[in-house]
């Protein structure tokens, strides 16, 4: 079967062959959606944060992204040690402890208001990344090492699919909610002509409110990929 991708960095559509008896497989069907809920949670709070950082705390763009390198520094430096775990058969604990760190700490995000410090954010935003480097590599390399050798070259297909449809679908319902939400909280327009500063104040909390929500709803989905990383199985186990 042939599926159709658009590539986020131009016009153009890839054609991506995909052999759907790979789904069949039982650990690469659960690390696959593993795969694509690391990749929601990812992408979904690079969205949430900057825009909590620029329009709610008055951060310029620069600020809010060397608030966040941390976070990438730790991905940078841990990757090594992340793959060291499925090679030593132990990639199922690896998944269900970063899982686990990264509901976690999503949590703990959805609590910021207009007074969390910053190096609270930049903290708990690293912690995060921790637990994205211990769940996303080594589900990626679950699902691929449970195939058999002709399915493989499928298998790589059929996982960056997952992945690219996980993070598109679960962004748009992310970014749906926070603003959503934080149009109902919004001011009424009138508010701007009585007192300006009292409106500003109330669009930065209704943002806030916003985020709250998409980070929630963020945490319920990191939830069911700790349930789906209880149901791996390691190489040996299998």
């Amino acid at each position: 079967t042939t599926t159709i991708v658009r590539d986020c960095f131009g016009p153009s559509l890839i054609f991506v062959r995909i052999n759907y008896r790979i789904y069949q497989v039982k650990n690469f069907s659960v690390a696959s959606a593993i795969s694509a809920i690391t990749q929601i949670s990812m992408v979904a709070v690079e969205f949430i944060l900057p825009l909590y950082m620029q329009n709610a705390r008055d951060m310029t763009a620069l600020q809010s992204g060397l608030t966040l390198l941390p976070g990438a520094l730790v991905m940078f430096l841990l990757a090594p040690v992340s793959g060291s775990f499925v090679n030593k058969n132990k990639g199922r604990q690896a998944v269900i402890f970063g899982v686990s760190i990264m509901t976690i700490s999503t949590l703990a995000l959805s609590f910021m208001t207009l007074t969390t410090s910053i190096w609270v954010i930049a903290a708990l935003y690293a912690l995060r990344n921790v637990g994205l480097t211990f769940a996303m590599m080594p589900a990626g390399t679950m699902a691929m090492n449970s195939l058999p050798k002709k399915l493989v070259s499928y298998g790589s297909a059929g996982n960056n699919v997952t992945r690219q449809v996980g993070a598109a679908f679960g962004t748009a319902v992310l970014i749906s909610v926070m603003q959503s939400v934080a149009t109902n909280y919004s001011p009424a327009a009138s508010e701007l002509k009585v007192n300006a500063a009292k409106y500003a104040h109330d669009m930065h909390i209704a943002l806030i409110h916003g985020a709250q929500a998409s980070l929630w709803l963020a945490t319920a989905i990191g939830v069911i990929g700790i349930i789906s990383a209880l149901m791996l199985k390691n190489s040996k186990d299998e």
